[in-house]
């Protein structure tokens, strides 16, 4: 099982390279290319399996302290 920390900091690092993906594009004017944008989608979703990963944790420690 993946250390939680390590899925955080996965999440959080996921999370910086779309900003600055988006970023650069908007620094030259346009909007992502098709290659961009079909990573950008690629990332959102590894970062919303992460996120739901990181509530189960947590749902299940809340469980778990109420024993």
């Amino acid at each position: 099982m993946t250390p939680l920390s390590e899925m955080r900091h996965e999440y959080l690092n996921i999370r910086e390279q779309m900003r600055d993906m988006v970023q650069r594009a908007k620094s030259e004017g346009r909007d992502l290319n098709g290659e961009e944008n079909a990573n950008f989608l690629k990332m959102h979703q590894r970062q919303e399996e992460l996120q739901s990963a990181i509530d189960a944790r947590g749902i299940i420690a809340g469980m778990e302290t109420e024993t």
